[in-house]
Formats: structure tokens, sequence, C-alpha cells
């Protein structure tokens, strides 16, 4: 049976970003999470095609189970804003945690782990060296986020998130969603 997420807690994704960047804004680390959860998405959202095409490989659908709401600067996840508020100390001290340090093994035994690594590794990258604005105006193209603030709703819909990367990440002549 194969899992459903990578990442059994969001916690242990956030603690990996700042052990490749001990330096992270409450901005930079929400829009990390939201877009390598939805480049994930697009990559690696599979039906019985994907599998085949991935080489046999079973990915998880999705990197960690997401409770995105729609914020003025875009998607957050409370319980991370909650965690990270008054500064970093609290991934800083997880990174060090049997828990964290468990999974992050167990992940690499993964057939999928370095694989799933590597993603997180160049998109993180790529977004680490962007201002936190530049994300924030990024994260409001996305249709999902515009359609939840918009709606005054808070929640956004895992499954729209997913549908809108996997069309822009698959199909990118017919959708403009990439990070630049």
């Amino acid at each position: 049976m194969s899992k459903l997420y990578v990442f059994d807690n969001v916690d242990v994704l956030a603690s990996y970003l700042y052990s490749l960047k001990k330096d992270i804004s409450p901005i930079k680390l929400q829009k990390s999470l939201y877009f390598l959860y939805a480049f994930y998405a697009g990559m690696y959202y599979q039906n019985q095609d994907q599998v085949e095409f991935k080489g046999g490989v079973i990915f998880p659908n999705e990197l960690f189970e997401a409770d995105f709401e729609a914020w003025t600067y875009g998607p957050a996840i409370r319980e991370v804003y909650d965690k990270r508020k008054d500064g970093s100390q609290y991934y800083l001290d997880f990174m060090n945690s049997q828990e964290y340090l468990t999974f992050m093994q167990n992940l690499r035994d993964e057939d999928y782990g370095s694989i799933v690594l590597e993603f997180i590794n160049d998109v993180f990258q790529d977004i680490s060296v962007r201002s936190d604005f530049a994300l924030v105006e990024r994260s409001h193209e996305d249709q999902t986020w515009l359609n939840a603030y918009e709606d005054g709703k808070k929640k956004m819909k895992n499954s729209d998130i997913i549908d809108e990367y996997v069309k822009a990440v698959r199909f990118p002549r017919r959708s403009r969603q990439h990070l630049n």
C-alpha cells in the first residue's frame, strides 16, 4: 500500500528547510511550504499513466497533509505560523529530535526518497533567493488563493491547489503558472 504523504508531519519538512538555510523569514517559510506542496503535486500526483512514466516508482500523491488558509499575504498554515511566530527556534530544535532524525533516515531509504529530497532542494533553492514580497505577489496569482480570499473563506481546498498545479506543470502552454 502506498503512502498518502511524503511527510507525515509538516514540522519535519519545515525543519528540513531550516537545515538547508538557517535564516528563513516567516513569510518565506509559509510560501516555501505552499510552493513545494503545489509543485510537488504538479510533478508527482499520480494516476496509472504517471506510475508507468516514472518507472514503476510509486510516489505519495501529496508532499504533506496540507491545511492552507487564504491570508492577506498569501497561503499560510496556521499551525506553522503559531510555532514560528516567536522565532525559528522550534524548528531548529526539532531538527535534533528523534522523530526528525528517524523520519529523514526512513525517507532516504524509500525508493522515491532521494528524488523527493532533490526536488525539495532544487525548488527551495529557487524560492530562497526571491524576496518575501515577490513570493507573496506570485502566490496572489494562483486562482485557488484568489477564489478563497475573495470569497472570504479561509480554507483553501487541497484538491483545487492540486488541480491548478497539475494543469500548470503538465500542460504549461495552457497555463501561465510557474515561479518566475
